[in-house]
């Protein structure tokens, strides 16, 4: 993660990547046109490469339904599982080799709902790299877990309580 933790990017529970400038509570940065200032996901989709699709698909199936993320769709040619939240997907998954270095985070609506998901994908096989607890380090309030999925991706599942007021 980059050392300027204002610069960081993180994958929303919408499955869009955001800009974590507001993270510190930051106002929009002047020169922003209007659209923009409002405008919150930066990235529509992405595909996440993996070695085993059907370990994989039954893997996050677990780890994503405490958020609210389901598996509604399914193709065989090419290969891939797309998650969704309300039908709209943004998570794919797809047989490839496993990038490196490779860190995702997605959103909780609640501390009880990172625990969830923690422990659900505890259950389904994961590596433990950091139990749910604060944060501090990038805001008072900020609740989160890290769990190592099938391919070694390191996978956060994070609660913002600043994107539900």
């Amino acid at each position: 993660m980059a050392a300027n933790k204002k610069s960081a990017w993180i994958l929303s529970g919408t499955l869009s990547i955001l800009a974590a400038s507001t993270l510190a509570g930051d106002e929009p940065r002047s020169g922003l046109s209007q659209s923009n200032e409002k405008r919150k996901a930066m990235i529509d989709h992405i595909y996440l490469p993996v070695s085993d699709l059907k370990r994989s698909a039954e893997f996050y199936k677990k780890l994503l339904e405490p958020l609210g993320i389901d598996m509604p769709y399914k193709f065989e040619q090419p290969p891939m599982r797309g998650f969704a939240i309300n039908g709209e997907p943004g998570f794919w998954l797809k047989n490839g080799e496993a990038a490196k270095n490779l860190y995702v985070a997605f959103t909780a609506k609640s501390a009880d709902a990172v625990r969830a998901s923690y422990k659900a994908a505890m259950d389904a096989g994961a590596t433990s790299n950091k139990e749910p607890s604060l944060r501090p380090e990038w805001r008072a309030d900020y609740f989160a877990a890290n769990i190592s999925d099938p391919d070694g991706y390191n996978i956060e599942i994070a609660y913002k309580p600043w994107l539900y007021k």
